[in-house]
């Protein structure tokens, strides 16, 4: 499988489309602190908390 869509829902209820892939691109080697939205490794509260703010 490759990458999948999906939707998460924030407290208030409002659904944001995300997107989840299979493998990291390794983006966070660069910036350690900026992991892609998209990558495996990021949460789930913390991919909410980028698409609210």
């Amino acid at each position: 499988g490759g990458a999948d869509f999906r939707v998460l829902r924030t407290a208030d209820g409002h659904d944001h489309p995300t997107r989840t892939r299979r493998g990291c691109c390794l983006y966070y080697t660069i910036r350690p602190t900026e992991a892609c939205s998209t990558c495996p490794r990021t949460c789930d509260a913390e991919r909410l908390r980028r698409l609210e703010g």
